[in-house]
């Protein structure tokens, strides 16, 4: 009698896992809208990465001589109230926007979604007063909660978004125990613990691949959340300090100049409404392209 071969568990993707990947992939070619969206956020990663060699002026340079200019073509977006070059600022503005994003996805991910796993693979009382604590967590309000926790780290950037990854964490917390616990209650996850699989293989190569889509959505439409987080701390004086440039920080130092120079705000304002406007339609289309086809054994 001849043994049939098994192919190595993790070595190579299965002809189905293939399958589901080309799905998805038509499936998001499909929406125009979500295409748009991601093509506008690469253009935003591109300037926060590159930004600093296309600027037609210097974002720091001040010319006292020249404030509160209106946009004219020397000054594509006009000046601000020291003289600098607005479109510059909202330019080399991307990148602490979007690391500012990346910063607290990290920790809300980082710590959101093992304290979701772990509240399903651990016993019923440990696993519980978990949740509960995430529960007391999210009672706080999302801004206060942050406020609170920039007043012991200090002002700052990263102290703001740390702050804005500690409020994510309970939701992706939730997010994650309700997504292992559908998945936990599959025929083919009790058929690998009959026959001896251990918990580490079985969380790595059956759950976690199977959660990756509703956590991916949460990510994209957290991170529109994140960027309005920013933008409402750095106004506040709470996020990025003078003279370095945000979206939110340049929203905020426009505010005082609104019935003068309000071209200032319209610039930083609108950005900050597409780019979390994309955000959501990515999520949306995300959504949308991953199937119940997703969900099926490894």
């Amino acid at each position: 009698m001849t043994a049939t071969a098994t192919p190595a568990v993790g070595t190579s993707s299965t002809p189905s896992q293939r399958r589901h990947r080309w799905r998805f992939l038509r499936r998001f070619a499909g929406h125009p809208g979500a295409l748009l969206a991601a093509g506008y956020l690469l253009v935003v990663a591109l300037l926060a990465v590159f930004g600093g060699r296309l600027t037609p002026h210097d974002p720091l340079a001040q010319n006292l001589g020249a404030v509160l200019q209106p946009p004219t073509g020397g000054h594509l977006l006009g000046t601000d109230d020291l003289g600098r070059d607005l479109l510059s600022r909202l330019i080399v503005g991307a990148r602490p926007s979007l690391l500012a994003v990346l910063q607290s996805l990290a920790v809300g991910v980082g710590f959101g979604v093992p304290i979701g796993l772990l509240a399903v693979l651990l016993p019923a009382l440990p696993g519980g007063l978990l949740m509960r604590i995430v529960d007391g967590v999210m009672a706080f309000p999302p801004l206060l909660l942050a406020i609170g926790v920039i007043g012991v780290l200090g002002p700052g950037l990263s102290q703001a978004m740390i702050a804005v990854g500690v409020v994510f964490v309970p939701r992706f917390a939730r997010l994650t125990r309700t997504s292992v616990l559908q998945v936990y209650h599959e025929t083919y996850i009790d058929a690998s613990r009959v026959i001896g699989t251990p918990l580490g293989r079985l969380v790595r190569w059956h759950v976690l691949p199977n959660i990756t889509g509703p956590v991916v959505v949460q990510v994209a439409v957290a991170s529109g959340f994140a960027m309005l987080a920013e933008a409402g701390l750095s106004f506040l004086g709470l996020g990025v300090q003078p003279p370095d440039a945000s979206w939110g920080a340049l929203l905020g130092r426009a505010l005082p100049y609104i019935d003068t120079a309000w071209w200032l705000a319209v610039a930083p304002g609108a950005v900050i409404t597409l780019t979390v406007l994309a955000t959501n339609v990515l999520a949306d289309g995300v959504g949308d392209s991953l199937g119940r086809e997703s969900r099926s054994p490894r």
